[in-house]
C-alpha cells in the first residue's frame, strides 16, 4: 500500500498525513505480496536557474494553480444540494465551499506561497533542490512534478527537466551513493 501525498498543504500537513500513512502501514497485515510500500509527494514544479525569472514566472504558475484549486472546487459541488451531503463527507464540503469562495483576506498570495518554498517545487536548482530534501526527511521516496501546468510553454516544460536531469537528479544521486559508500564494511 503506497501513500501519495499532495504538497501544497506544506510539509506539516503531509507530516500529519504520513504519520496516517505509518499507523496504517503498522496495522495492515503483511501478506510479502504487492510492490513495496512507498511514499510519494505531487507538487507543481518549475525551475529555472535565474531567481529574477523564478520570481516572476514561478509566482505566474503557481497563482494559476492556485486559483485552478478554487475552480475544481467550486466545479466538484456545483448544483449538489447542501442538504444531501453525506456526513463522511460535511469536512469536505465546507473545506472546498471556503476554497471556492477565496481567496480571502489574510491567504498568502501567490508570491508570498513561492517565497516560503514549502508548498511547491518552484525555484532556482538549488531551491528545488531544498525543497525535496524537506520532503525526503519527513519520509518521501517519489516525487510527481506537474510541469506542463496551465500556462507553462513547452520550452519552459524542457527547461525545468533538463535543470532536474543536470543539477537537481545528480544531487540526490550523488548523496544517495555516499550514503552506500558509508555504510560499506570498511
Amino acid at each position: 500500500m503506497g501513500g501519495l501525498f499532495g504538497s501544497e498543504g506544506g510539509p506539516d500537513r503531509v507530516r500529519q498525513l504520513m504519520a496516517v500513512y505509518q499507523d496504517a502501514l503498522r496495522t495492515a497485515p503483511d501478506t510479502g505480496a504487492g510492490p513495496p510500500r512507498r511514499a510519494a509527494l505531487m507538487t507543481a514544479g518549475y525551475c529555472h536557474e535565474d531567481p529574477q525569472v523564478v520570481a516572476q514566472r514561478g509566482t505566474e504558475l503557481i497563482g494559476w494553480y492556485l486559483e485552478q484549486q478554487r475552480e475544481r472546487a467550486r466545479l466538484v459541488w456545483r448544483d449538489y444540494d447542501p442538504t444531501t451531503v453525506p456526513p463522511d463527507y460535511q469536512g469536505y464540503y465546507a473545506r472546498d465551499q471556503r476554497l471556492a469562495s477565496g481567496p480571502h483576506l489574510g491567504e498568502p498570495t501567490p508570491q508570498e506561497v513561492r517565497e516560503r518554498g514549502t508548498s511547491f517545487c518552484v525555484g532556482t536548482p538549488e531551491e528545488c533542490i531544498r525543497f525535496l530534501e524537506m520532503y525526503a526527511a519527513l519520509g518521501i521516496e517519489e516525487v510527481f512534478m506537474l510541469c506542463a501546468i496551465g500556462p507553462a510553454q513547452h520550452q519552459e516544460v524542457l527547461h525545468t527537466l533538463r535543470l532536474f536531469g543536470e543539477q537537481v537528479i545528480p544531487h540526490f544521486q550523488a548523496k544517495a551513493h555516499r550514503a552506500v559508500v558509508a555504510q560499506a564494511p570498511a
